[in-house]
């Protein structure tokens, strides 16, 4: 928060990549999102016409960052290649995108129903404890949503190790 620069200073993953794709070959036809693909508008994109919620596993491997202040803030980091501007969009009326997956973007706008959602990533698992309703953050988003399971992190995690563990 406040710091426009801390996107593009964070570390690539290139073990992501192979993590990624070792795993959709144990799935019988996955769709792959990688790099550029790996956006915000084309999660958006299967969310609003239905088809996220024909997946069973999903599976996102990529940096997190849980906001135990406010939780719906919470974001998976996507790509930042070629992001829409956001000046011109407002203008237009448009969503704007700045490459960042949140937790209040989950809930108010993906429909899962999915047996698995795996999400590869720093301290997922983390989000702020709430009388009632448990650790709020990503995992009660994606139960809320549909999805079944969920395989999280508590921790910060290595890329190298997780995704040999991943796979």
């Amino acid at each position: 928060a406040g710091d426009p620069d801390a996107l593009a200073r964070l570390k690539r993953l290139p073990g992501t990549r192979a993590e990624v794709a070792a795993i959709a070959q144990l799935a019988p036809s996955p769709t792959l999102l990688l790099g550029p693909d790996a956006s915000e508008q084309q999660l958006t994109r299967l969310a609003q016409s239905g088809d996220l919620a024909a997946y069973r596993t999903i599976h996102l491997a990529t940096h997190g960052f849980p906001d135990s202040d406010q939780p719906e803030r919470s974001c998976l980091v996507l790509s930042q290649v070629d992001l829409p501007d956001p000046y011109e969009a407002a203008v237009k009326g448009e969503r704007i995108y700045d490459g960042r997956l949140t937790v209040q973007e989950i809930l108010r706008e993906w429909k899962l129903d999915a047996d698995l959602v795996t999400l590869s990533a720093c301290q997922t698992a983390l989000g702020k404890q709430i009388s009632g309703e448990g650790m709020v953050g990503f995992a009660h988003a994606f139960l809320q949503r549909g999805a079944r399971s969920l395989l999280v992190s508590l921790w910060k995690v290595n890329d190298t190790a997780t995704s040999l563990l991943m796979t």
